[in-house]
């Protein structure tokens, strides 16, 4: 649930911020670019981060709430998860640059990597 919310601000952001990277972009202005997609990045990792501190304050109790007492040994297991969610987080904020300077060729083996390691995981 946590990584869900996560999820829809960094998407909400993400696509706001996408036509003004894609003006830049166009106008040449790649300075300008850098900066604000360094800037989402940064926003993700912090945003990860916190998550993760959020997790290990209240991940027992949450735990608890929404599942059986016995989940609540499993603190680690939730760690890790929200671990991966900050760099999905960082990921989609590329992601989206990405897409504003349509730069597509490169998502293609992106992409496929992660169907690849999915079913790993």
């Amino acid at each position: 649930m946590i990584i869900v919310v996560g999820t829809i601000v960094v998407g909400a952001l993400g696509r706001s911020a996408s036509s003004r990277l894609a003006k830049f972009y166009a106008m040449g202005n790649y300075t300008d670019l850098r900066v604000p997609s360094m800037k989402l990045v940064g926003l993700g990792a912090l945003l990860g981060v916190a998550v993760i501190m959020l997790t290990l304050i209240l991940a027992r109790e949450i735990l608890t709430v929404l599942f059986k007492l016995e989940y609540a040994d499993y603190v680690h297991v939730m760690v890790w998860t929200m671990a991966t969610a900050c760099i999905s987080y960082m990921g989609s904020f590329l992601g989206h640059a990405l897409i504003a300077v349509r730069y597509f060729r490169a998502q293609v083996p992106l992409y496929a990597f992660v169907a690849g390691i999915t079913p790993v995981t």
